[in-house]
């Protein structure tokens, strides 16, 4: 029990962190301040500081809530059978928004991204990676996985898919940051869609071509 309430408080933490953040340098900071940035990082859109706190909370603080609670809602009841992975899950996500926050919070203080697009398309790239080595543990459930009507309507077909997406995912994430790397500034973003979409649409095209398998 104690340990459950640790790792919570500990969860916690990593979702304060951008409201920390924020709230130190909140008086400093113009009442109208940058919120939107185009592909060279330069400012395009403005808005009260006050809404920062509300950009706060559906990024970091909704995806932790969902987390926490969703799983008591599935009427699959199969979470316990992958606790391990799950919470690992949580963890990996809520440093990657918590992290994802403070990165914005910190270009509006600046008025701009200091750090090149190039890095975060790769630290975003790392995230699918760890994502989807968790994600091949994953057992049968409503909320949590590739959702398809034939992974949803049968255990094996959700077991085989989440082993291949999962690899899909760990090698695609890993393979498209390494490639990123290298490109020039022009050919980041068709690199990084044709990883992240491929790493995400295969998946579910294979769910498809396992069911017409099975039933044959």
């Amino acid at each position: 029990m104690e340990k459950s309430i640790v790792k919570e408080l500990f969860l916690i933490a990593v979702a304060i962190v951008p409201f920390v953040y924020l709230g130190v340098n909140y008086n400093s900071m113009p009442q109208i301040v940058p919120t939107h940035f185009n592909a060279k990082g330069v400012a395009d859109g403005f808005s009260d500081k006050n809404t920062l706190w509300i950009f706060l909370g559906l990024l970091v603080l909704l995806p932790y809530l969902l987390m926490a609670f969703l799983p008591k809602l599935d009427p699959k009841q199969n979470f316990d059978k992958f606790a391990g992975s799950f919470d690992k899950i949580r963890l990996v996500m809520l440093v990657f928004m918590s992290g994802i926050t403070c990165f914005i919070v910190h270009a509006t203080i600046k008025g701009s991204f200091e750090m090149s697009i190039k890095w975060l398309l790769i630290g975003i790239s790392i995230f699918i990676a760890i994502l989807g080595n968790y994600l091949q543990t994953v057992k049968p459930n409503y909320f949590l996985g590739i959702r398809t009507p034939w992974t949803l309507n049968n255990e094996v077909i959700w077991e085989k898919t989440h082993r291949f997406g999962g690899k899909l995912m760990f090698y695609g994430g890993l393979l498209t940051a390494a490639a990123l790397f290298f490109v020039s500034k022009d050919y980041l973003l068709p690199v990084f869609l044709i990883g992240v979409l491929g790493s995400s649409l295969i998946p579910v095209f294979y769910s498809f071509f396992v069911s017409g398998t099975s039933k044959g």
